[in-house]
This record gives C-alpha cells, sequence and structure tokens, in this order.
C-alpha cells in the first residue's frame, strides 16, 4: 500500500496551486512520522480501486501522485479537489453553526460566539472595536497557524500588517469572540459521498491555538465526560444533526473521513456551554489515530492516562532524550540519527 502523510495539506489547500512548496520544516515533519499512517484505520483515505491512502487531498500531493506515473484517472480530478478546497474554508463551519442553531433544541446550553468574515481591513478594524477581545482565522486551517489573538480592541502595526497580507492572499479572515475553554474534543465521522456514519470521539489538547496531544480515552468515557457538561441527550442530538447537515453538504462532493472540533466553555456567568462547531476536518486527523490507537491498545472504556503525543526538538539527541523520559511508553515512529520530530504513547 502507498501511504503519503502530508500534513502540509491544509497550506496546500490555502495556497491552491498544485506546485506549492512547503516549508522545510513541514516537509521535515512529514518525512519524520510518515508511519503514523499506519496507525489510522486501513480503510480511510483509500482511494477506490486502488491500494493509495493519503492523509488529505489536494492539488499538490495529485501532482506528486502524477509525477510518481500514477494513472490520472485514478485521482481526484481538479474539479473534485476544487469542491474538497471550497468545503474546507472556514465559512462551512458558520453555515454548520446557522444550521445547527435551526435544529437543535437545547440552545441555553449551546455557545455561538459572534462569528463573520471578514473582506477588508476597514471591515476589521470597525469589527475589533465593537466586539473587543477576538481571534482572528486564516480562511484554512492549519493547526494553529493564521490564528492571530486579539485583546481588548488593541492591534499593533506588526498584527494588521500580517492580517493584511492574509486577506490579500486569501480573501477573508474569519472574526470570532473569545471563549474561556475548558476541554477541547472533536466528532469523527466518514462519508462515502451519500452518506454520513459517526465514527467516535476525540479528546486533545491545544498548546497556543496549535495541536499538543490526543487523549487516549474510549467513546464511553468521552461521551460520558461530555454528558457530564451539558447532558446526554444534547450531545446525542448534536451528533445527528450534525450527520444530517454532512449528508446535505458533502453529497457528491467529498468521500473519506472527516473531524468537526467543538469544545466545552464556561460563560460568564459560570455556566457550561458546548460550542457545536469550531471547524470541519476533511481529512484524516490525528483524532482518528488516537481513536484507532485506543482500541488497539486499550478499551472503550480507556479513561484517558495516556496520550498520542508529538516529540520535537532541532536537536537529535534533544529528542532522544525526550523519548527515553519515563513517561513515554511506546516509540511510533522512527528515530533516525537526523530526526526532530517523533510521536510516542505517553502516560498524561
Amino acid at each position: 500500500m502507498l501511504q503519503i502523510f502530508n500534513p502540509d495539506h491544509d497550506q496546500c489547500l490555502a495556497n491552491g496551486n498544485r506546485y506549492y512548496c512547503s516549508s522545510a520544516t513541514s516537509l521535515k515533519f512529514a518525512e519524520d512520522c510518515a508511519d503514523i499512517m499506519r496507525y489510522a484505520d486501513d480503510t480511510l483515505c483509500l482511494l477506490p480501486g486502488t491500494d493509495i491512502r493519503v492523509w488529505g487531498w489536494d492539488q499538490v500531493v495529485r501532482q506528486r501522485l502524477l509525477n510518481m506515473g500514477i494513472d490520472p484517472s485514478l485521482l481526484p480530478d481538479d474539479e473534485m479537489l476544487e469542491r474538497i478546497r471550497n468545503l474546507s474554508h472556514r465559512r462551512t463551519s458558520l453555515e454548520m453553526n446557522a444550521f445547527l442553531k435551526q435544529k437543535l433544541s437545547g440552545q441555553e446550553r449551546l455557545a455561538y460566539p459572534f462569528q463573520t468574515e471578514i473582506r477588508d481591513m476597514e471591515q476589521l478594524l470597525q469589527t475589533v472595536r465593537k466586539h473587543g477581545s477576538c481571534i482572528v482565522k486564516a480562511p484554512w486551517s492549519s493547526s494553529g497557524k493564521g490564528l492571530r489573538r486579539l485583546y481588548d480592541g488593541e492591534v499593533t502595526g506588526n498584527e494588521l500588517g500580517r492580517i493584511a497580507r492574509l486577506i490579500a492572499k486569501q480573501g477573508s479572515v474569519i472574526v470570532e469572540s473569545l471563549d474561556e475553554v475548558v476541554l477541547d474534543f472533536a466528532m469523527l465521522f466518514e462519508t462515502d459521498g451519500q452518506n454520513t456514519s459517526f465514527r467516535g470521539y476525540s479528546l486533545f489538547e491545544n498548546e497556543r491555538c496549535a495541536y499538543s496531544r490526543g487523549i487516549l480515552a474510549g467513546d464511553t468515557h468521552i461521551h460520558n465526560l461530555l454528558a457530564s457538561y451539558v447532558g446526554a441527550g444534547l450531545v446525542i442530538e448534536l451528533r445527528e444533526a450534525l450527520s444530517a447537515f454532512l449528508n446535505l453538504r458533502l453529497c457528491g462532493s467529498y468521500r473519506g473521513p472527516l473531524g468537526v472540533d467543538m469544545y466545552i466553555c464556561r460563560s460568564p456567568r459560570g455556566e457550561y456551554l458546548l460550542r457545536p462547531c469550531v471547524e470541519i476536518n476533511l481529512r484524516l486527523t490525528m483524532g482518528f489515530v488516537a481513536h484507532r490507537l485506543c482500541s488497539e491498545y486499550f478499551s472503550p472504556e480507556a479513561e484517558g492516562h495516556y496520550a498520542l503525543q508529538l516529540l520535537h526538538s532541532f536537536s537529535n539527541s534533544e529528542l532522544r532524550r525526550q523519548i527515553s523520559e519515563p513517561q513515554v511508553l511506546k516509540l511510533l515512529t522512527p528515530l533516525r540519527e537526523d530526526s526532530n520530530y517523533a510521536f510516542v504513547i505517553a502516560r498524561v
């Protein structure tokens, strides 16, 4: 089986050019951790009629496969890839939130922060002055890259320059108010292009807005944890409503795995609320990897005492020291003489 780990997928979507070349650090990460694909379900992202599997589909990975001599007729065509790119834009999450406002009961336990798409700097400044502290997001998710937190409406000249360049390159940004996040999680789905099925939950931690580690907890434990905050009924209703939206929106446009990121937050009055959609990832995610690892090494009742963790150092000797720490139980990706990245299972 030909497996390609392309963690720069979101950046490739944002750029849109099939000849785009990612940063050296992104390519090094992909090289060092390519074997992480072995720990995702073998059926996910498998191209029909082939033994080709990729992390996420975009023009760059298609061109890479063409350069390897793969028959173009076996690969997603330009039209399909453009649909995936458009659906991966953050405005799809705005559409999903609007849909959920219409469909879900128990709205008093749901959080819908201020959220809008901004296309020019004057509109951005007006929005920041009106709403104060907020977060500015690039249109395509990039695992924490492209996020700018603005506090109390203060925007430095450097921040304005970065956001202006982002709007010039990608056409817009998404601006949202900030919440006090208590728990990050995702619901994992798979679609065959017609019907969407729920595959499980993912519990994860972020550091500086970027993925830090995935907690290896079973679906039963995560479901009960979420229910303890907002009630089991709302969690189940949300799961069904997400499937309904995905069936409507993705029909004929995408087939494969996807994750919907969300969180539990605390309101100013101290209540726990559920933010039903932060972003949608039309690709494999670390959540799927953690879900498979939990099933393989632990149990559906596992309570999250271990995690899928990414270790990183520009010094190979320092990386080896990190891996030798007693909390590291298993090395998941090969450790070479020039490695800078490694995935491990570690105690939480």
